[in-house]
């Protein structure tokens, strides 16, 4: 359960990190 909770973190924290480089990229 840790794990699936660690691979959520993680899927979410890629996921904002693309979402904020195509806002700066876009600026």
């Amino acid at each position: 359960m840790l794990y699936l909770f660690i691979a959520v973190l993680a899927g979410a924290s890629i996921v904002a990190g693309r979402i904020i480089n195509s806002n700066l990229a876009e600026k």
